[in-house]
């Protein structure tokens, strides 16, 4: 745990990414709700670099996301204070209800004093639990360019190793 804290907190100018499995459009709701309780969209852009903040001042509805195929980034800033600045990168295949998931933050947004990585670890697995993934990944931003890949190159731990050292 020492160790993941060491990754999660160093300063060096890039983010760290947590990445959902695809999910579905009734966990992507919930999460997003839950998010939306807890934070307040700053911006919100969509694949065209079109406004679409309006998208989350009510909850997403069920035709929230084009079946066309694209993606939204969201900058949250909230009351949850172990992550109180959140990047959500909501993106979605042609034809397809699945969605990928990815959240970012700077470290230097984490005080080093106060965080826990237990505490960490529970609020993203209660994320994951929300969206209904079966994984997530924590990594360096764009470090591990295969999706998905336990063992690529900047991933600081997964769901499931965690589960599989009895650190969860």
């Amino acid at each position: 745990m020492a160790e993941i804290a060491k990754f999660l907190l160093d300063s060096d100018g890039t983010t760290r990414d947590v990445t959902f499995t695809p999910v579905g459009a009734k966990g992507l709701r919930a999460f997003l709700n839950l998010l939306l309780s807890k934070y307040r969209v700053v911006n919100a852009r969509d694949v065209d670099g079109k406004d679409v903040a309006s998208l989350f001042s009510s909850g997403p509805g069920e035709d929230a996301f084009s079946d066309a195929g694209g993606y939204v980034h969201v900058v949250l800033e909230g009351s949850e204070r172990l992550i109180p600045v959140l990047q959500l990168f909501i993106d979605w295949p042609v034809d397809e209800r699945a969605y990928s998931l990815e959240l970012s933050f700077f470290p230097s947004d984490l005080d080093p004093q106060a965080f826990q990585v237990s505490a960490f670890v529970a609020l993203i697995e209660e994320w994951r639990s929300i969206l209904g993934a079966d994984d997530y990944f924590v990594r360096y931003e764009n470090a591990s360019w295969e999706w998905y890949d336990a063992d690529g190159l900047g991933v600081i731990y997964t769901g499931h190793q965690l589960q599989a050292s009895g650190s969860n």
